[in-house]
């Protein structure tokens, strides 16, 4: 039964990630193999550690990547003056 619940919950998670392009199929593959095995072999604690990590994580990418782009374009205005 816990093995069920961990791919359910796994799935829900990597499907909208692989959907929004934070997770490439085979990292959503990866997280829905990882997130189950967890979840069996683990308690809660562990999974809801997991999603702690790859939500911070993919907030961070996608916070980076937005600071990234406006600084390029700080600079790439720079250099066209």
């Amino acid at each position: 039964m816990a093995y069920a619940l961990g791919f359910i919950l796994s799935m829900g998670i990597a499907v909208p990630a692989y959907i929004k392009k934070s997770l490439t199929l085979s990292g959503a593959v990866a997280a829905v193999v990882l997130g189950t095995l967890l979840y069996g072999f683990g308690d809660a604690s562990i999974y809801v550690a997991l999603i702690a990590f790859f939500v911070s994580s993919s907030a961070l990418s996608k916070v980076s990547q937005l600071l990234a782009g406006t600084e390029f374009q700080k600079i790439e205005a720079r250099l066209k003056k």
